[in-house]
């Protein structure tokens, strides 16, 4: 089942077997042993991709929920035998200050955060969802789009996302910027996003037009390093900006014709714990306090 979903997802074999670090052939085999459990195709093979059969897709849902709730069963027996109670949060690595910061700050009414041990994990953007679902984490940070199933979610805030160039893109002495003007140029791009959250990250998610896959990256200063030597341009949110002011070889452009970025805090929907719920309503508290009052944050609605 874990096989295919990883063919699904990858939108092929080559991919899927990079990410599982096995041999295609092997992986092929597995998928064609499933299809004939199952008595039906599951996936329509191509030279390069494959495509998922309405069957497919079918068993790509339950597959996905069986694997979560083995997983998440598995983590909870761990979690029960812990002897101190603690809270784990997860949340981009380029969000982690602001992450750090919303835990320190005090709610509207002065108190401080839960009174348990948090521990914060920077993540890829890709490996999020899977770490909350299946228990790993207990709360997250989490950057839409993303599919909300078995999770349950507060909205924080919509900000607006500027562009990262290089100091010396052609582009780069204008003061303002069309997403248009930047389609040619590869966007960096984070490994186990979903299509949509990529069009979403390379500012494609508004329009739809077509954009070039940059390198790969899996932290906030990989992604400064590739603008830095011209190999990528990026869209961050506004409130990421302090990892890259200042930064040489570096300009910083406000974009139109591109979506907002959202902040989200997740955790799953069949939690029972009041840690979680503390947390939940401390973050929110102090993120409506931010909202009302810092104008560069558009309100919640």
């Amino acid at each position: 089942m874990r096989y295919f979903i990883a063919v699904c997802e990858e939108g092929g074999f080559s991919r899927a077997a990079r990410r599982l670090g096995m041999t295609q052939p092997a992986l092929s085999r597995a998928v064609r042993t499933l299809e004939a459990a199952v008595g039906v195709e599951l996936v329509v093979r191509t030279a390069q991709t494959v495509e998922i059969t309405e069957a497919g897709m079918l068993l790509l849902e339950e597959a996905r929920e069986l694997d979560e709730r083995s997983l998440a069963a598995v983590e909870r027996v761990r979690t029960a035998s812990r002897a101190e109670p603690s809270l784990r949060v997860t949340a981009q690595s380029y969000d982690a200050p602001l992450a750090a910061e919303l835990l320190a700050a005090p709610g509207s009414s002065g108190r401080a955060a839960p009174e348990v041990p948090i521990t914060v994990v920077a993540q890829c953007p890709g490996l999020q969802i899977g770490a909350l679902r299946e228990g790993r984490v207990d709360v997250a940070f989490l950057r839409g789009p993303y599919a909300p199933r078995s999770l349950d979610r507060e909205l924080l805030w919509r900000e607006p996302r500027v562009a990262l160039l290089s100091a010396a893109h052609p582009l780069a002495g204008r003061a303002r910027l069309h997403v248009d003007e930047l389609s040619r140029d590869p966007v960096a791009v984070w490994p186990q996003m979903t299509p949509q959250e990529q069009e979403h990250w390379a500012g494609a998610d508004h329009d739809g037009h077509a954009w070039l896959r940059g390198p790969e990256v899996t932290s906030a200063s990989d992604v400064v390093a590739v603008v830095q030597l011209g190999q990528a341009i990026a869209f961050v949110p506004v409130s990421s900006l302090p990892l890259a002011a200042g930064l040489p070889g570096i300009e910083v452009r406000p974009v139109d014709g591109i979506s907002p970025s959202e902040l989200h805090l997740a955790w799953r929907a069949d939690s029972t714990s009041m840690r979680v719920a503390a947390f939940v309503g401390h973050v929110t508290d102090v993120a409506t306090t931010w909202v009302a009052a810092d104008g560069s944050r558009a309100a919640v609605s």
